[in-house]
């Protein structure tokens, strides 16, 4: 299985993992790019690559899945924290429009 993880402009990231043969339980996991601006954009650089047996490869899916459960609940704290002051600028907003008003009327009543 191969997927584009990031496209950036002229840079592309990949990731590909597959099943060795060879070896029961074991992949090949590879990160490549490509520069389609390159003097040859089909060609593929490789950047990493490593074997993991199934056990490895699982501790790797845990770290992620980790890591993602720490961001989904850090953007859930920001998100409370955006209602929260979201509500208090409303209530500020709220409190300058009700002092407005009733320095318009003062005015409209010294007027009469």
């Amino acid at each position: 299985m191969k997927t584009r993880i990031v496209q950036t402009g002229d840079f592309v990231r990949e990731v590909e993992i597959s099943q060795v043969t060879a070896l029961e339980q074991t992949y090949h996991l590879a990160f490549s790019s490509l520069l389609l601006t390159a003097k040859d954009p089909q060609s593929i650089q490789r950047n990493f690559g490593l074997v993991l047996n199934r056990d490895e490869v699982q501790v790797l899916r845990d770290l992620l899945s980790e890591a993602l459960k720490v961001d989904r609940v850090q953007d859930e704290s920001d998100d409370v924290q955006t209602t929260t002051r979201i509500r208090l600028i409303e209530s500020q907003q709220a409190k300058t429009q009700a002092t407005l008003a009733n320095i318009n009327k003062k005015a409209i009543a010294s007027r009469l």
